[in-house]
């Protein structure tokens, strides 16, 4: 696709710090941003300023990517602590996040850093 290229050519892609690869579970899949690239082509599609946090990735939060079936569901930032708690939480265009949604993110979070 054009615009793959476009970033891709004109995108410093910086390696990012990452906890996980990504993980399946059930039929959610829970992933980092692996470079510069991926955090910016998730925030255009989920049209979200994702890509404004690629700084502080590693030294004081992770950012968390869910997918339902392949669909872009939430895009997640925690805390470095080991109980992960979440910082922020949003879904397409910067939508709000119920509870319920909120402590599925969590729970997915935590079950794909157990496996890693």
């Amino acid at each position: 696709h054009i615009s793959y290229l476009y970033l891709e050519n004109t995108t410093q892609n910086n390696q990012l710090k990452t906890i996980i690869s990504p993980c399946k579970i059930g039929e959610y899949t829970v992933s980092q941003p692996e470079n510069s690239l991926n955090i910016i082509i998730w925030g255009k599609k989920v049209k979200n300023c994702v890509a404004s946090y690629e700084e502080r990735i590693g030294k004081s939060i992770w950012i968390f990517f869910i997918e339902k079936n392949g669909i872009p569901l939430y895009t997640v930032e925690t805390d470095k602590t080991k109980k992960l708690n979440i910082r922020q939480i949003v879904s397409q265009c910067n939508g709000s996040v119920d509870n319920d949604g909120q402590e599925l993110a969590h729970k997915l979070i935590l079950d794909a850093v157990s496996k890693k």
